[in-house]
């Protein structure tokens, strides 16, 4: 035997006109002259209950959030437009779909989502893939004004045996040429199987955009490798069929819009986030975060994806059961024999940090954590914070991202002694050799400010991340690095503005280092304990404060123990 570890929209009772168009429009009848008439038509549709005394507000029964936004919030007239559920209307219409209206969404015989009309359109959204082997549909795109859709999930392989393969998730649609957002790419698609391979899809790739934000990625996929453990019933023998599972990279975000008709402050695109991956006996390795998005003018750069974190399950097999006799104990015991079987594990690392040409960077994306229970385990790196491009009053480097964690045991033959009533007696393992060690993820880089050294001379470099830290079973443990911090801002007053303070950013802390010994089986400590280096602080820019220097990481309980240096 063996076990496996329609939407229906609502008319205005106002909207007359709007029913005589729609009727017409049915027919193949329509214009486009009284379709832009049924798109400025009122709909119905919920709003929050804002009572007010006077004209001029002096009481109301809102909520002091919703009121202040409700008031000083501006309002974006071409998204209240594109969003309108009449646009969608539009976009089913022969003809008028032509010029206006919302692309549909991708389906299985045409999996990409339609572009938008001509004139004015968000793109639909591509297909979510049930079909193996096939990617999401990418996102249609805007046209003259309008953003893409999102991309389509990846397909989700999930099986009891054989390998399982996830699909890619679809690319965003690019926004419209005078306005619009790129759309968001599609997640990756799952893998789920038993005593295989599991290997999930990766995350669509954000829209591009001309004035507008840059599409986001989407997320990776994540993967699930069981195992298969086969007892024979005369013997009690076990063998173990291990599964290996590899999560899906995150997406690439897109860079904002250029400046067209005046200067864009859209914000580039996050990265997406990569899939975990979970295994049973075998291999486990998170996927990497999608790097981010720039931003071309004084928007924000992306935030990078963070990594997916890996986790590697020990299975035990049973080789041998005897009976013997045992010093100090009374009649026969049971010695069973075995051994202790995992892979390693690898968290993904975090994605960079869109630079920003007159903004602030974006942040680095964390380092995913990996844990394995008979094996090696590594942290993923944090990712580097973004650039501030040129200098500004308002512009800031990005901070690096934090490494990732590990711990980890080793694996090895190991020896139970028990009464036959089962009650253990002993228990030690003999570990395997290059097994056990394990390496916290490094700290991301903090971004510079004023990086070409021109600009105002204002704006933070940003801190550098703290590295990952590490714990061991018996062998070795080093913790990451810390993160540099990035430079403060260098450049000359210019065009008139005041200097402010460009301070350089903090350097981020060394991971600690442990060795220690609390496994299930006895066994005797060998590695050494290293703890990573703290960063160094930033430089200042021309006037203002060097960032403080990252502190090391602590080590303990190893045949010998070195403390990481401060940066």
């Amino acid at each position: 035997m063996f076990s496996q570890s329609s939407q229906f929209w609502q008319q205005s009772t106002r909207s007359t006109r709007t029913r005589a168009a729609v009727f017409l429009g049915g027919a193949g009848l329509i214009t486009a002259v009284p379709a832009v008439a049924f798109l400025s038509a009122p709909t119905a549709q919920a709003q929050p209950e804002i009572a007010c005394t006077t004209t001029i507000p002096r009481s109301c029964s809102a909520s002091g959030a919703e009121l202040a936004n409700r008031l000083t919030a501006p309002r974006d007239p071409l998204t209240a437009l594109v969003n309108n559920p009449l646009m969608d209307l539009a976009g089913m219409v022969p003809v008028v779909n032509v010029f206006i209206g919302n692309g549909m969404d991708g389906n299985a015989l045409h999996p990409n989502g339609f572009n938008g009309g001509i004139l004015i359109g968000n793109g639909g959204d591509g297909w979510n893939s049930t079909t193996p082997g096939v990617a999401g549909g990418n996102g249609g795109s805007g046209r003259l004004f309008g953003s893409g859709g999102r991309g389509g999930d990846g397909y989700s392989d999930i099986r009891t045996s054989g390998d399982a393969t996830g699909t890619d998730g679809g690319r965003g649609g690019n926004g419209g040429v005078f306005r619009g957002s790129g759309g968001a790419g599609g997640d990756g698609g799952d893998a789920v199987t038993y005593g295989a391979t599991a290997t999930a899809g990766h995350g669509g790739w954000g829209g591009l955009t001309t004035n507008g934000n840059g599409g986001g990625g989407g997320d990776g996929g994540y993967a699930y490798g069981g195992s298969i453990v086969t007892t024979d019933p005369e013997t009690g023998l076990t063998t173990v069929q291990v599964g290996n599972a590899v999560g899906g990279d995150g997406g690439l975000g897109m860079p904002s819009g250029p400046t067209f008709p005046n200067q864009s402050t859209g914000d580039g695109g996050d990265g997406g986030d990569g899939g975990y991956a979970i295994a049973y006996g075998g291999d486990a390795t998170g996927g990497d975060g999608g790097r981010a998005g720039n931003a071309t003018s004084t928007g924000s750069g992306g935030e990078g994806g963070n990594g997916g974190y890996a986790i590697a399950v020990d299975e035990l097999s049973v080789t041998g059961i005897t009976t013997q006799t045992f010093p100090g104990v009374p009649g026969p015991v049971t010695v069973t024999t075995g051994e202790v079987i995992g892979g390693d594990a690898v968290g993904g690392s975090g994605g960079s940090g869109g630079v920003s040409y007159e903004g602030t960077g974006g942040d680095g994306g964390q380092g995913g954590s990996a844990t394995a229970a008979a094996g090696s385990a590594t942290g993923g790196n944090g990712g580097s914070g973004g650039h501030n491009w040129v200098g500004n009053i308002n512009g800031h480097g990005g901070d690096g991202g934090n490494g990732g964690g590990a711990s980890a045991t080793p694996g090895g033959q190991y020896t139970v002694v028990s009464t036959p009533s089962g009650s253990e007696i002993s228990s030690t393992l003999t570990p395997a050799a290059g097994e056990g060690d394990a390496t916290g993820g490094r700290g991301g880089t903090g971004g510079n400010a004023g990086h070409t050294g021109g600009g105002y001379g204002s704006g933070d470099g940003g801190d550098g991340g703290d590295g990952g830290d590490a714990t061991s079973d018996y062998k070795n443990a080093t913790g990451g690095n810390g993160g540099f911090g990035g430079h403060g801002s260098l450049g000359g007053t210019g065009a008139g503005q005041p200097q402010d303070a460009a301070n350089g950013g903090d350097g981020g802390d060394g991971g600690d280092a442990q060795v220690r010994n609390t496994s299930d089986f006895g066994s005797t400590v060998t590695g050494s304990a290293e703890g990573g280096n703290g960063g160094k602080g930033g430089a200042p820019g021309t006037q203002g404060s060097s960032g403080s220097d990252g502190q090391g990481g602590s080590a303990t309980g190893g045949v010998t123990n070195d403390p990481g240096a401060d940066g």
